[in-house]
């Protein structure tokens, strides 16, 4: 959770100074990692190599599984938010390099930094 708030946060800070959309920018940031796996990265790892046809925790969100428990209202996500989190992810990707991925929008993107910021943070 505490990653979450600071990609977040950071991502927020980011769209504010370039004036862009910044509940936009904090939708995509809180939903990012929508549909990890009990131990993150290594628990989809371990899910990926199981599963026949594979996991990735954004592909979840995209099917709109991962929100809600049985009998719950899942909430309705603008294809913006919902297109951010599903193209958060870069593997190990250059930055901006070929291989980093599109989102459909700037404030999509500044998310893609902001994970990597707050990934890059010493935790206390």
């Amino acid at each position: 959770m505490t990653h979450t708030l600071e990609v977040s946060q950071i991502a927020r800070t980011i769209a504010r100074a370039l004036n862009l959309n910044e509940d936009l920018t904090e939708a995509i940031g809180l939903g990012h990692d929508l549909g990890h796996t009990p131990f993150g990265h290594e628990g989809e790892n371990v899910l990926n190599e199981l599963s026949p046809m594979g996991f990735k925790h954004q592909r979840a969100v995209a099917a709109g599984r991962g929100f809600a428990g049985k009998g719950r209202l899942r909430p309705e996500l603008t294809w913006e938010v919902r297109d951010g989190i599903v193209n958060h992810s870069k593997s190990r990707a250059q930055v901006l390099g070929s291989e980093w991925g599109k989102v459909s929008t700037l404030e999509g993107e500044i998310v893609k930094l902001a994970d990597l910021v707050a990934l890059r943070q010493p935790r206390f």
